[in-house]
Order: structure tokens, then C-alpha cells, then sequence
């Protein structure tokens, strides 16, 4: 574990954690997460960014979807 933990770049708590998953459950996928889905569309999320950099301290306008 330490050799792929240097080779990677990554803590060895974290090759252990994969290599145990892989043990218990045969794969190495990330498992789903708790939570409801995007609210956003990653178009509104690139229009939320730009507004942001350009009034960073300005108050937020509420928009409502169509």
C-alpha cells in the first residue's frame, strides 16, 4: 500500500479504503450519494459564475424558471 500510495500521490488511508472496497465488494465504483438531483443546469451554472465575477458583492436577484 505504501508503494501505490507514493506512486499515486495519495494517502495510504485512501489506497486502503479502495483496496478494502475491492475486497468486500468486488468493484471500486464510487457508490451513489445521498441527495436530491441538480437544481441547476451547468449553462445556469456558468451564468451564476460570470455574474459572480463580475459584481462579487452585489445581492442576489431571484429568477424564476419558465
Amino acid at each position: 500500500m505504501r508503494e501505490i500510495s507514493r506512486l499515486l500521490g495519495i494517502s495510504r488511508d485512501t489506497v486502503r479504503l479502495w483496496v478494502r472496497r475491492y475486497q468486500e465488494e468486488g468493484h471500486v465504483f464510487t457508490r451513489p450519494r445521498p441527495g436530491g438531483p441538480r437544481v441547476t443546469t451547468p449553462e445556469e451554472d456558468e451564468l451564476i459564475r460570470r455574474e459572480v465575477e463580475r459584481a462579487p458583492l452585489s445581492n442576489v436577484v431571484s429568477r424564476t424558471r419558465p
